[in-house]
């Protein structure tokens, strides 16, 4: 059962990432954009062919009278899923929970192995299917060797995400972005990294509960096809939350910072001291 076309769902998907800011949607604009999500491209005909399409569509003009089906916004209206006032748009509850349950990933079932997410990346919405299968576990750590900073601010807007291990790999560049992006986090979160040989894995490895294995990086998993599969396995399960937790004991803290300055390879070079605390008057700065 389809609970919404693509069409609806890639619009309310655009209706709620534009909103999501308190950012105004004009109606108008709305229905453009769901009445052609895609630039039209040039197509070039030779004359004899434009002459004779004109001729036919304006035959048919005049024989036919076509009614056009209401706009997106009109239907999203009927349905309780948008309000549409003084000539704007914006989900309702009701929208955004229908948007979240067409967001939700594509499961495998076909054969008797452990519950597996198959992500398909000539699906829009593929990137989102990722992070809700993160969203609906319990707090946890996320393990990627390679992980960007494009996927670090959107990991930062996930409740059960509340730990960031990952590799140095770029590091010197990443470190102040991480840094800064910390200190406007408002929720527990912290990031450390390891040399990126030291880690070969990607995880979602959660407090309680089942391990989570990525097929490969977030930078890369909606584009291309992948799996996302737990395991099962209880003492497998355990055996990798224990590993990786020593590996998050020694792994280098990246601290939150508002300030960009340049720290010394001492502070550069840290390694977690969670029964430590770091003293009132001590300014750890992150590097350039």
């Amino acid at each position: 059962m389809e609970l919404a076309d693509e069409s609806a769902h890639r619009a309310l998907a655009y209706m709620a990432a534009v909103t999501r800011n308190d950012q105004e949607l004009a109606t108008a604009d709305f229905d453009a954009y769901a009445k052609a999500p895609t630039r039209r491209k040039p197509v070039t005909l030779p004359l004899h062919m434009r002459t004779s399409i004109a001729s036919v569509a304006d035959a048919l003009g005049r024989q036919f009278e076509v009614e056009e089906g209401e706009t997106m916004s009109a239907y999203f209206s009927r349905l309780g899923w948008a309000t549409v006032q003084h000539g704007h748009v914006r989900p309702t509850k009701l929208g955004m929970a229908v948007l979240q349950e067409l967001n939700r990933p594509t499961v495998d079932v076909s054969t008797d192995e452990p519950v597996t997410v198959v992500i398909d990346p000539t699906d829009p919405l593929a990137y989102a299917r990722v992070f809700d299968v993160i969203t609906g576990q319990s707090a946890g750590m996320i393990v990627d060797p390679y992980l960007g900073t494009p996927q670090f601010f959107d990991l930062a807007d996930v409740p059960s995400v509340t730990r960031i291990l990952t590799g140095d790999q770029d590091m010197s560049r990443k470190r102040p972005i991480l840094a800064h992006g910390l200190a406007a986090v408002t929720r527990p979160l912290e990031v450390r990294y390891l040399p990126a040989k030291e880690l070969h894995d990607r995880f979602f490895i959660p407090d309680l509960g089942d391990v989570v294995i990525f097929g490969s990086s977030l930078n890369t998993i909606s584009r291309r096809p992948g799996v996302i599969t737990p395991l099962p396995d209880k003492a497998a399960s355990e055996a990798i939350r224990g590993a990786y937790q020593r590996l998050w004991e020694r792994a280098v803290v990246i601290e939150p910072t508002s300030t960009a300055a340049v720290s010394s390879p001492e502070t550069s070079n840290r390694r977690a001291r969670p029964e430590k605390k770091k003293p009132p008057t001590a300014e750890i700065a992150s590097e350039g």
